[in-house]
């Protein structure tokens, strides 16, 4: 009885082997299957992306690939918009030249007129430094005579006696000059 059950435990152990062989072994196969036709759905995604990248460096206008999904009609879609940027950027600088003719032909025009506004505003503008500085220089005793007032009045108070005691000591007397 005893090599009976131990004959059916070596049974059961190599079922259970066998069993957990098999689902690694069909984990392993799926995973890879699954691996693979994920490659192949984001194989298309992937060329976009490049592609994407491209018309980024500035190597491309468009997307230059065949695509038969969901990656066409993104391609399709920024392949329009990338042809209506570069049209605009085209008419941009059209514009830009034009616009660049126009300033010069003004230019030429205008320069001796600019030249005496400018000579004007330079001597303007050195007339207004020379007044501000002599404004400053004015304005910096008065400021510190203003901040000093009170300290003045407070000094004038506590020296007041001591100066009416000296002038009925000795009489008329200059502090100061004053």
């Amino acid at each position: 009885a005893s090599t009976l059950g131990t004959d059916r435990l070596r049974e059961l152990y190599f079922a259970m082997i066998s069993i957990t062989l098999t689902g690694i072994v069909i984990w392993l196969i799926s995973t890879f299957i699954v691996y693979q036709i994920m490659r192949k759905l984001t194989k298309s995604f992937d060329n976009l992306v490049e592609a994407i990248g491209d018309i980024e460096k500035g190597n491309s206008e468009k997307i230059e690939i065949e695509l038969q999904d969901e990656a066409d009609y993104i391609a399709k879609s920024i392949n329009r918009l990338s042809y209506t940027l570069h049209e605009r950027e085209r008419q941009n600088i059209s514009l830009q030249r034009e616009l660049t003719d126009q300033m010069a032909e003004r230019a030429q025009n205008a320069e001796q007129t600019m030249q005496a506004k400018l000579l004007h505003a330079d001597k303007m503008a050195t007339l207004g430094l020379l007044v501000g500085c002599m404004g400053h220089e004015i304005n910096n005793p008065n400021a510190m005579i203003r901040l000093q007032v009170e300290s003045i009045k407070s000094i004038a108070t506590d020296a007041k006696p001591l100066m009416d005691v000296v002038a009925i000591e000795e009489g008329t007397f200059y502090l100061g000059g004053l």
